[in-house]
């Protein structure tokens, strides 16, 4: 399933946001769509892998999720990995 399809979803609810999860990567194509729809709604995208090391360090999801809403808030982008940083 694409993001437009999860997209058509979170637009369809009022005041809603979208946290995608993927096991893979995003292409750019999803990545600039989510990107676009942040004009609208706030949309993170995120990998498995980023919760699998959480996890397995202990490390404070609520932070990390809000680091990544505040990337795509702030510098539209919606695939900001703080982890990489």
């Amino acid at each position: 399933m694409n993001v437009a399809q999860h997209l058509v979803r979170v637009f369809s609810r009022a005041d809603a946001r979208g946290i995608f999860i993927s096991n893979s990567s995003y292409t750019m194509p999803a990545i600039d769509t989510c990107r676009e729809a942040l004009q609208q709604r706030v949309v993170v995208l995120c990998k498995l892998e980023e919760f699998v090391f959480l996890l397995e360090k202990a490390v404070d999801i609520k932070g990390f999720l809000k680091e990544k809403i505040n990337a795509a808030i702030t510098h539209k982008n919606p695939l900001y990995e703080p982890l990489q940083s």
